[in-house]
């Protein structure tokens, strides 16, 4: 068996663009598959490669060994490395090791984490290192760096327990007055 190239796959970088291939770049592309894909000022349903590059893109999903974004776009990231350089939204991301600089998440779990002026709703992580990161709800076992959190790991700990004993109490409540009606 021979071995295959690498299949390497670029859209909306155009290096003689006419309004046809304007057009194409308008309309987002449904699925793309490949070793490397880079994507440069389009929109993409979902990539799926081995590493993918965007800039000034978006992407509803994406899954791949390493991902590197550049004022870009994702809802969902499925990745093993991630690098979010500048200016970037992610809603989700599960991924081994993240690197966020001047980006904005809404949930990111991971078992490494860089994080440099950056924004996130969650952070779950086991190691944080962390240049500012400010952040709602945070979950790891071992920060470094400043962080400004609404609710850290202990917090959110009582606050689990406070709602369980809450709950606990309304339920017991709810049948005792059930049992005195009967």
């Amino acid at each position: 068996m021979s071995e295959q190239e690498p299949r390497e796959i670029e859209i909306g970088s155009n290096s003689n663009p006419s309004e046809t291939a304007q057009e194409e770049a308008d309309q987002p592309e449904d699925v793309v598959h490949g070793d490397v894909v880079k994507v440069e000022n389009s929109a993409v349903s979902q990539v799926n490669a081995e590493t993918v590059y965007f800039e000034n893109s978006a992407a509803v999903s994406v899954g791949a060994q390493d991902v590197s974004l550049i004022n870009s776009a994702v809802v969902l990231a499925e990745v093993s490395n991630l690098e979010l350089k500048q200016n970037n939204l992610l809603l989700f991301a599960n991924a081994s090791e993240a690197t966020l600089n001047n980006s904005q998440v809404g949930t990111i779990i991971s078992g490494s984490i860089n994080l440099n002026q950056s924004a996130a709703g969650v952070v779950v992580a086991r190691d944080i290192q962390a240049g500012s990161l400010r952040t709602g709800l945070l979950l790891a076992g071992r920060v470094d760096g400043p962080v400004e959190t609404l609710l850290d790991t202990p917090r959110v700990l009582l606050a689990g327990l406070v709602a369980g004993v809450a709950m606990g109490l309304v339920v017991w409540l709810g049948n005792l007055i059930s049992a005195r009606r009967r």
